[in-house]
């Protein structure tokens, strides 16, 4: 490695300010080192319950011939992840499509409302359609997909409250994903304020914005609850964020085929699984704190529910036609993906 890369990447894993090395302590003739760079916290539970052990468990698979890297720092902002890893600055990193809109148009279906209640059952519903109805449209040309993801379903948050109507979220500026969340936020009436992650706490801070369209999970995780008092439930999401884990298509091929077989039983749905029950563990934890943080929840139902539905109706009828622009079924994907989303939460509620 270069003396520009070392300073970039740090072998192992962050625990606290240190790192500690995963890489198997025995000498091995050969390695291929993957150089992972991701925009989320070192400490935020994706990176310390899932990038770090997949790290470990690669290596160890490997027998040490297949290693992880993670940066100090992200090699670039966001929106820029995917172009990040396609010129070679990373290997391996994790970003949501939103941040991309128009590049992966059929990563939409994640983004769409009334999806589902748990994370873990629409991981797996989407990997599962993705392989079956959206990976022939070959959008992920140049990477491999090591993964997909939902969080748990999205719902409205704001500094005002409570919300019982469309009427309550006139004028309000309200931070959305980006994506199809922006299209949601203009159908029921909200001002958009598109802005990735690190940006969140300064615009709400400051009064810039009014409200998110969040997970449960996220002002608890960026420290964003005290500006976020009203919290409005949607049942089975007003919205969703489509994840993805990914890799450099070279890096990948330069693994070689043996490593590949056995890294390859760690990915795909299995790690789409283990994102869903880490945004869920963070869903679990948050409404657990509602009470002590002072925040209110108010669930949308009856005619403003309706009235909800009715809004961003078209948002899903525009979809479904650029995926049939794009050669696929998008009415038969959405529906098996809602249907496998809520076969596999009512297994998990049994």
């Amino acid at each position: 490695m270069t003396k520009l890369s070392r300073r970039n990447f740090i072998s192992g894993v962050a625990a606290g300010g240190a790192f500690i090395v995963l890489s198997p302590s025995k000498g091995f003739a050969q390695s291929h080192v993957l150089r992972f760079s991701t925009f989320l916290p070192s400490m935020h539970p994706m990176v310390t319950g899932l990038f770090q052990p997949l790290a470990a468990e690669i290596a160890e698979a490997t027998g040490g011939e297949v290693t992880m890297e993670f940066a100090a720092a992200s090699l670039a902002p966001p929106p820029r992840q995917f172009d990040m890893v396609h010129d070679g600055l990373a290997s391996t990193s994790f970003t949501t499509h939103s941040y991309t809109p128009g590049r992966f148009p059929l990563t939409g279906i994640a983004e769409l409302p009334f999806l589902g209640n748990k994370a873990t059952a629409m991981s797996q519903a989407y990997w599962e359609v993705h392989q079956d109805y959206l990976a022939k449209a070959n959008e992920h040309s140049g990477f491999k997909l090591m993964a997909l993801s939902t969080h748990g379903p999205g719902a409205l948050w704001t500094n005002k409250g409570p919300i019982t109507s469309l009427d309550d979220l006139s004028g309000l500026r309200v931070i959305v994903p980006g994506g199809l969340g922006a299209d949601i936020a203009a159908a029921i009436g909200v001002d958009s304020v598109e802005a990735p992650a690190p940006q969140w706490y300064e615009l709400l801070s400051r009064g810039t914005a009014d409200g998110a369209m969040f997970s449960v999970d996220a002002p608890m995780k960026f420290k964003l609850e005290e500006f976020l008092p009203h919290y409005t439930r949607v049942p089975n999401g007003l919205f969703n964020n489509s994840f993805a884990i990914f890799m450099g298509q070279r890096d990948w091929d330069a693994m070689g085929e043996g490593n590949q077989a056995k890294v390859e039983p760690l990915l795909g749905e299995a790690l789409s699984i283990r994102m869903g029950e880490i945004w869920d563990k963070g869903d679990s934890i948050a409404m657990s704190r509602f009470e002590e943080q002072g925040i209110t929840m108010t669930d949308a139902e009856g005619d403003f529910l309706e009235s909800i539905k009715s809004a961003v109706a078209p948002v899903e009828d525009n979809w479904v036609a650029v995926a049939k622009e794009k050669g696929v079924d998008g009415a038969a994907a959405l529906a098996a993906f809602r249907e496998r989303a809520a076969e596999l939460e009512a297994k998990m509620a049994g």
